[in-house]
């Protein structure tokens, strides 16, 4: 129900599992799959052509004495498509093991909050009765012919 709840879909394999498999935390999921949409938006690629690469804008900066990339209309018009911007985890640099801790604190109280939010929001689908019966045929068969 969580996954669906939130997800809308099938989640990747092993999302929200703890502990080689056994268990399954809503909030792993959450954390889970803000790494996935990490690794879904760098592996999308990116186009390559003349107008992206920028040959003359590359030039034109050399090696950044007395000029820089951010001065520039070109990456001030493309660099929000080239970057990740999480919901739950920070970015931020090492600050200490203490302030580690804290900061891992803040993250499961993140992904606490969103879960509450969106199974707030859940609604349990209307089913048909009898497709219901149907279905828990098909699985009491299944039991029988494939589990023994």
């Amino acid at each position: 129900m969580a996954v669906s709840a939130y997800a809308g879909g099938h989640p990747q394999l092993g999302a929200g599992l703890l502990d080689s498999g056994k268990m399954f935390s809503p909030l792993q999921l959450l954390i889970d799959r803000e790494f996935q949409s990490l690794l879904w938006h760098f592996s999308a690629g990116m186009e390559v052509n003349d107008e992206q690469i920028a040959l003359d804008l590359i030039a034109s900066v050399g090696s950044g004495i007395g000029a820089s990339y951010l001065d520039s209309d070109h990456t001030l018009h493309r660099y929000r498509e080239n970057l990740w911007f999480p919901a739950l985890l920070d970015r931020s640099v090492w600050r200490g093991e203490g302030e580690e801790e804290r900061t891992e604190q803040k993250l499961l109280e993140r992904a606490r909050t969103q879960f509450r939010e969106v199974m707030s929001r859940y609604q349990t689908p209307e089913v048909d009765g009898s497709m219901l019966t149907k279905v828990r045929q098909v699985v009491d068969q299944a039991r029988r012919e494939l589990v023994k």
